[in-house]
């Protein structure tokens, strides 16, 4: 300041203001603050050290904080530890005298659990898949092992099967190569190279069709009258009681296999039946809908824990080391697929006092 003014003018205050004026903003350029008079330092610095921050602003800032975390639990701060689920560690808030305090949470358990729903859903939906596919790998083991024996006991009495008729047939043949025979006798051994040749063929037969139904299915072709079928099985099984209500109902399907597939359960019936008088009846029963046909028997019957399994390819009912009747476990496993493909069902169930009654449903 160049002139000096003994006494405050107006031109002194104008002066002195543009003197404050300028210092300060110097001052905040440099990041100071200036403290003019003792007073109002002493002032601010009281403010600053002694008076407390006020809780509703260290809540307010710590609930903005939070909620940057995404963390919006209600809390309380408080000094002491009341109820609540989860309490934090005490924190000093002051700044020249100590000003301790916690934050109480409630609900704490809740928000986790909203938090965490995700990650837990999408780790009990990995574990129930683990299961699920452990089960089903076990499951197709277990299959896998039962179709193999199912193959070997099958390829076992093919084998046997295969070879019995072979070996007479052979037999037969060296007999008539190095022997001398009259008219007869060479009759006799043909009508035996002649049977066990059509039981081969049999054989062969049967195979093929059911790789052939797997490979084509069924072609469904025919109109079947119920009086012609029941007259070609009656005439191919002398032994069998044919019995049926109606006469005139025709219907569609396929009648070489649907013919094979009951004479299938014809022969079994005749085939394991172990009684003095084997009693086999087939009868039609013909509805508004559907058509039953129905082959009962008086033999062993079959046991409840085999029922659903017979219908399986290679399956045989186990009968311990006996081995009087042999087959290949493909015949009931045919008739299944014959009586799906017109559509229909088939169910075994017991005769009493013995044997066994099969069932077959067609719709009309």
């Amino acid at each position: 300041i160049s002139n000096r003014i003994d006494t405050i003018t107006p031109e002194a205050k104008r002066l002195f203001i543009d003197h404050m004026v300028e210092t300060v903003h110097d001052g905040f350029l440099r990041g100071t603050v200036w403290f003019f008079t003792q007073g109002i330092g002493d002032r601010l610095s009281k403010a600053y050290y002694e008076v407390p921050i006020p809780q509703n602003v260290i809540t307010e800032q710590y609930r903005i904080a939070l909620k940057r975390r995404g963390v919006t639990l209600p809390f309380r701060l408080n000094k002491n530890s009341g109820d609540y689920d989860y309490i934090t560690k005490k924190v000093n808030f002051g700044i020249k005298h100590e000003q301790w305090m916690r934050a109480g949470f409630v609900g704490l358990n809740t928000f986790l659990l909203g938090e965490l729903k995700w990650v837990l859903l999408g780790t009990l939906l990995l574990l129930l898949i683990t299961l699920a596919c452990f089960w089903y790998t076990i499951k197709t083991l277990l299959n896998q092992q039962k179709l193999n024996i199912m193959k070997d006991d099958f390829i076992s009495n093919m084998t046997h099967e295969i070879h019995t008729p072979l070996s007479s047939i052979l037999v037969t043949a060296d007999a008539l190569k190095r022997f001398s025979h009259d008219e007869k006798q060479r009759h006799d051994y043909i009508d035996i190279i002649l049977h066990q040749g059509k039981k081969l063929s049999g054989l062969t037969e049967e195979i093929l069709n059911g790789a052939r139904m797997e490979r084509t299915g069924i072609a469904l072709d025919d109109f079947i009258n119920i009086n012609d079928l029941s007259k070609k099985l009656k005439a191919g099984y002398h032994s069998v009681n044919v019995q049926q209500n109606v006469s005139a109902v025709i219907f569609k399907g396929n009648a070489m296999h649907l013919e094979n597939a009951i004479g299938n359960l014809l022969e079994n019936a005749l085939k394991y039946n172990t009684q003095i008088q084997p009693l086999v009846t087939l009868t039609f029963e013909v509805g508004t809908k559907e058509i039953a046909i129905v082959v009962t028997d008086n033999g062993p019957g079959i046991p409840d824990t085999e029922k659903e399994k017979i219908f399986d390819q290679f399956y045989r009912v186990s009968t311990g080391n006996i081995h009087d009747v042999k087959g290949y476990g493909l015949g009931l496993s045919y008739v299944k697929k014959v009586v799906v493909a017109h559509n229909g069902s088939i169910a075994v169930e017991n005769n009493n006092p013995s044997g066994s009654i099969f069932k077959i449903l067609l719709p009309l």
